[in-house]
């Protein structure tokens, strides 16, 4: 069944349909003389749809913001609350008896501090999967190294 079937059928007391569809691809309503929607272009439902994540993102973020503060009223931002999240998530991952290394790198790459291939492809898009995975583990190896260079609270460098 095709819209027009459906919704061309219906007829005004002067015997014109009530809507009728433009060369355009816009649907105008004889009753009321006025365009009542019109044919939208894959990019405009791209943006429509983009615009409809943000207003989900924003709500949801909001609500956490909130919850947040319910945990620790020093919570203010977006930012506080998802640094006090990736926190929670690092005390229960560290406080487990068998920490895993997938989930010390899913608390990295949620505080920033290792980069998302998505990411990286955004900044470097010539680069293919198998470079960003390079990158990425020489990232993790630098953090090793910072790690076991710092001695009580000194950064032991190569100077030294």
């Amino acid at each position: 069944m095709k819209f027009e079937d459906v919704y061309f059928t219906d007829k005004l007391p002067d015997g014109r349909t009530r809507y009728r569809l433009l060369k355009s691809g816009a649907v105008f309503d004889n009753s009321q003389n006025k365009i009542v929607a019109r044919k939208i272009t894959p990019d405009e439902a791209r943006e429509m749809a983009h615009k409809r994540w943000d207003k989900y993102r924003e709500a949801t973020a909001s609500r956490i913001v909130k919850e947040a503060q319910a945990i620790d009223s020093s919570i203010e931002t977006e930012e506080d609350a998802w640094a006090l999240v990736v926190a929670k998530t690092y005390i229960a991952i560290m406080d487990s008896d068998k920490p895993r290394g997938d989930d010390l790198e899913k608390v990295g790459r949620a505080m920033g501090a290792i980069p998302n291939i998505t990411d990286v492809k955004q900044v470097i898009p010539q680069e293919t999967d198998e470079d960003v995975k390079a990158l990425i583990r020489e990232v993790a190896r630098l953090a090793a190294r910072y790690e076991r260079e710092t001695v009580e609270g000194r950064v032991i460098d190569d100077s030294d």
